[in-house]
């Protein structure tokens, strides 16, 4: 019997204590541990697939508190536009809050990549310029 990872959603076999496809340690139960300090980790390593997943399950995840990571990694590597590109995919899936509007603007303003910055301009205002305002304030 196989059930769906719950950060990337790969078919995991009931019994496995961690994910096969993108190595989240799986709870008893089913439900996973608290894999946003490790998957946070995985943003600094040197291997481009581990990071791309990485980047792909916090924007699954939809946690604010990884904006500034992901803003951080996308302007790390100016040359990788597809990695700054899946940044600004995994900020579109988060929640309307100072943190993701923080995170956009940085790699909208700093990107040395024009098509980067018209991207991160692009899904800054479709987020923000209709909101009224944060869903929540995050202290």
């Amino acid at each position: 019997m196989h059930s769906p990872c719950p950060v990337c959603s790969a078919m995991t076999p009931q019994a496995a204590a961690f994910c096969p496809a993108c190595g989240t340690e799986i709870a008893f139960g089913g439900r996973p541990a608290d894999t946003m300090p490790w998957l946070l980790s995985h943003l600094k390593r040197s291997d481009r697939d581990v990071r791309i997943s990485a980047i792909r399950a916090l924007g699954q995840r939809a946690d604010p508190s990884a904006s500034s990571a992901l803003a951080r990694l996308a302007l790390s590597a100016p040359r990788d536009i597809w990695q700054a590109v899946d940044a600004i995919r995994a900020l579109h899936q988060m929640p309307i809050c100072r943190e993701t509007d923080d995170a956009l603007m940085q790699i909208r303003d700093a990107h040395p990549s024009a098509a980067v910055r018209a991207m991160a301009r692009h899904v800054h205002e479709e987020m923000f310029t209709f909101s009224r305002g944060y869903a929540d304030p995050v202290l």
